[in-house]
């Protein structure tokens, strides 16, 4: 049985009945059930009636399995991230650019008035995910892992980092102080394109 777009938006409102919400999850169980009502012959709605009742098990593992890896695959998604090289590449300008600053205007000057930036700059989108974590029901447990993780990264800046480079004699502040600048602006980056992906992989299953 080839299954119709109707066929498809059938199975994704059915399960955002069942309460699963997060996308990537719905993407994977729609995808899943997909292929095995396509080996049936009959009426889509009495066959996927009886899938849907015998894969009940199926889907609360499918939830517990995302649960254990989501913030796993988020910090090791971060982590490529940073290693990556456009962001070593912005990271090493950015540097650059605040050893030049420092050396005609002093840390004093550029702590005053850029200490929490790495703070403001995220906001924005650390209220979006708010919203969709808590009135959304359309949500991603691959944006939210990456996302959160670079939350608790930015947040240990006001309470592990920041105390440091505001007492540090050192210009190795600098190094730190940058990184976090950095990685406030690579924030939005890693957002639209964690909602580009997630769109051409919802798409993908209506075509």
């Amino acid at each position: 049985m080839k299954l119709t777009k109707e066929n498809i938006e059938r199975i994704n409102t059915a399960l955002i009945k069942k309460g699963v919400h997060y996308i990537d999850i719905r993407i994977e169980i729609i995808d899943h059930f997909a292929s095995e009502l396509e080996r049936i012959e009959g009426d889509f709605e009495i066959n996927f009636s009886i899938l849907l009742q015998r894969k009940k098990e199926f889907m609360k593992q499918m939830l517990l399995n995302f649960q254990r890896v989501e913030m796993k695959n988020g910090f090791q998604n971060l982590i490529r991230n940073i290693l990556s090289k456009r962001f070593l590449i912005v990271y090493f300008l950015t540097t650059l650019l605040i050893v030049l600053v420092f050396k005609n205007l002093g840390s004093d000057w550029i702590l005053n008035k850029f200490e929490l930036v790495p703070i403001i700059i995220p906001g924005p989108i650390t209220l979006i995910l708010l919203y969709k974590t808590f009135f959304s029901k359309s949500k991603s447990r691959d944006m939210i892992g990456l996302l959160s993780a670079t939350n608790l990264i930015l947040f240990s800046y006001i309470f592990a980092f920041l105390p440091i480079i505001r007492t540090s004699g050192s210009w190795t502040w600098i190094l730190v102080f940058s990184f976090f600048i950095v990685l406030s602006f690579f924030y939005y980056i890693f957002y639209f394109e964690a909602r580009k992906e997630l769109f051409l992989k919802y798409k993908s299953l209506w075509n």
